[in-house]
């Protein structure tokens, strides 16, 4: 399932001319277009066979008609129908003429403020995407445009990416999609939600400050996907530390942003884009509060290397330094008071030290335990392990004197059989390997976190609890990552020509 290449000045539903193809994703083609009144346009081609499927279609029209109420920030689509030479869907935007967030970052890594600033105005687009229950599922450099004048504003294009995605799927598409998909997004039938836009906007502020991806499997293309699903789905380094790791730098002071937005558990992460955003700001000392501007950061931090063709990124002014003697007369003040107090805590100290030797001196020693030795390690021929001295009361103390020392329980292991459909070809519990996937495992009873993981087929992480009873299986389908093609059915109206 592939879109139509078609030449320049192919005349498309007999209003747009096309030039000069931008991009290719598989399914779908995106050309530079002119109209009749001389408008520069962008007209994106779809895989034909998705104009014969109403479901698709349908989804489609209400993304367009849902982007259409949001605020400007979201490329609307001003146009769509059917291609009457290629038979190929087609829709039209306007041609953003804003740099691309790739396009920046090309010459240099941001600075924390100014990614502060994009996260916020992505936020203010994306939450409000989300209260119509609209989720984008598809963010990524090179849709993301920022305003020339430096400002932090954002424009976003294709919200439909992701239905046209899921319903024609290509390896290319795949590729191309992995750096910033979210780890619940690796499932075909997954949901998605405002914390799955949540993780791809944490991969883009990464992008932003290093020039990088985050995923060691996504630095070279095409990427190493089989080692990417074991990345995206596993434990993360910090962002600091994966950062020092590409040669790159990211301040430690954002490494809880960046946690708690790549948290493999939905739950776990911010319940929406502003909310990332306030926390990343936060954390990086900016207020962006045009009233009282500030920047937590020393002087050199502040500096943006200059960029040929961009313009400069405007910056908070320095804050007012103090005078010098302040801190001086409030440290003089706090030494002597907890001089003071330090003193008193000393000599307190060393008499209640002296009064607990004089009690330890007076108090008898209690007899050291011994470690019985195991049974089974001793033989018939063995010698017999030397007598304890027998501690046993007679008379009516003795039971009470027992009752003194009592064993500790030890709960009894339960047999627990993991059951993947299809078998799986490694199991992790709690981080740990099995050694044989196919055989049962014996727990203690308590919860457990464990992996299945198959190649071809999605990883699924389940959460399982062990109960003192008896022998029990728990059982688990893998969802593949390949998808079926859906058969074909004849076309429904897609806004505009349907023929």
């Amino acid at each position: 399932m592939t879109a139509p290449h078609l030449p320049a000045g192919h005349t498309v539903a007999g209003r747009y001319t096309l030039g000069e193809r931008l991009a290719v994703s598989g399914e779908a083609a995106s050309y530079r277009a002119m109209d009749a009144q001389g408008r520069a346009l962008i007209v994106k081609l779809f895989d034909p066979e998705l104009g014969q499927r109403a479901d698709v279609m349908t989804r489609l029209e209400h993304v367009h008609a849902t982007v259409a109420r949001l605020p400007e920030a979201a490329v609307r689509v001003l146009d769509a129908g059917y291609d009457a030479g290629s038979g190929a869907p087609f829709s039209v935007s306007p041609l953003v003429t804003w740099p691309t967030l790739a396009q920046w970052v090309a010459r240099g890594p941001l600075q924390p403020p100014y990614v502060a600033r994009m996260l916020r105005s992505l936020g203010e687009l994306l939450d409000a995407a989300h209260q119509a229950e609209l989720f984008h599922g598809a963010l990524k450099p090179e849709n993301v445009f920022m305003s020339p004048g430096g400002e932090g504003h954002v424009r976003v294009a294709d919200f439909g990416a992701s239905v046209v995605r899921s319903a024609s799927p290509t390896h290319e598409s795949y590729a191309a999609s992995a750096p910033w998909w979210a780890p619940e997004q690796v499932n075909a039938s997954a949901v998605l939600d405002a914390t799955t836009d949540v993780f791809t906007s944490a991969l883009l502020a990464f992008f932003s400050l290093t020039g990088r991806t985050f995923w060691w499997s996504c630095q070279s293309q095409p990427p190493d996907l089989k080692r990417w699903q074991q990345e995206v789905m596993g434990d993360r380094p910090l962002a600091s530390t994966r950062a020092r790791e590409l040669r790159a730098v990211v301040n430690p002071a954002l490494d809880v942003a960046f946690e708690s937005a790549l948290a493999v558990v939905r739950s776990e992460r911010p319940s929406s884009v502003g909310a990332l955003a306030y926390q990343f700001g936060s954390l990086a000392g900016y207020t962006d509060d045009p009233t009282n501007p500030t920047l937590a950061l020393d002087a050199p931090d502040l500096e943006i290397m200059s960029r040929p063709g961009l313009p400069p990124v405007p910056l908070a002014p320095p804050r007012k330094r103090r005078s010098p003697w302040i801190p001086i007369v409030i440290g003089v003040i706090g030494a002597t008071v907890l001089g003071g107090a330090g003193l008193w805590l000393l000599f307190d100290q060393a008499g209640d030290r002296a009064e607990k030797a004089q009690a330890d001196a007076v108090r008898p020693t209690p007899p050291a335990r011994k470690v019985a030795p195991d049974p089974s390690a001793i033989g018939p021929d063995a010698d017999a392990p030397p007598e304890e001295p027998s501690t046993r009361r007679d008379g009516p103390d003795a039971s009470a004197a027992q009752d003194e020392t009592p064993e500790e329980e030890v709960s009894p292991l339960v047999e627990v059989r993991i059951i993947c459909t299809p078998a799986c070809s490694s199991i992790e519990v709690d981080d740990e390997p099995v050694d044989d996937p196919t055989s049962a495992l014996r727990l203690a009873p308590g919860r457990y976190v464990i992996r299945l993981n198959k190649p071809g087929y999605a990883t699924r992480t389940e959460t399982i609890t062990v109960g003192a009873s008896e022998p029990s299986e728990q059982k688990f389908a893998l969802s593949p990552l390949r998808y079926r093609r859906p058969p074909k059915k004849r076309c429904s109206k897609f806004l505009k020509n349907c023929p």
